[in-house]
C-alpha cells in the first residue's frame, strides 16, 4: 500500500500509530468503571428481588 501511494503522487500520507494500549486510554478506564458499577447494581437488584419474592411467598395464604 505504501509503495502504491508513493508512486501515485503521495496525495495520502500514512501515519503509523503506536500499538493499542487499553491501560493508557482514558475511555477504556471509564468504561471498565461504568461496567463494574452496572454489574454491581444489577446484582443488588437481583438480591432485593429474590428477598421480596421470598417475603411475598411467606405471607401468602395458599
Amino acid at each position: 500500500m505504501r509503495r502504491y501511494l508513493e508512486r501515485n503522487g503521495g496525495l495520502v500520507k500514512l501515519l503509523f500509530l503506536q500499538p493499542y494500549s487499553p491501560f493508557l486510554n482514558p475511555a477504556e478506564w471509564l468504561w471498565r468503571k461504568g461496567k463494574a458499577r452496572i454489574c454491581r447494581t444489577f446484582r443488588q437488584l437481583a438480591k432485593s428481588y429474590s428477598a421480596d419474592q421470598k417475603f411475598m411467598q411467606s405471607m401468602s395464604l395458599f
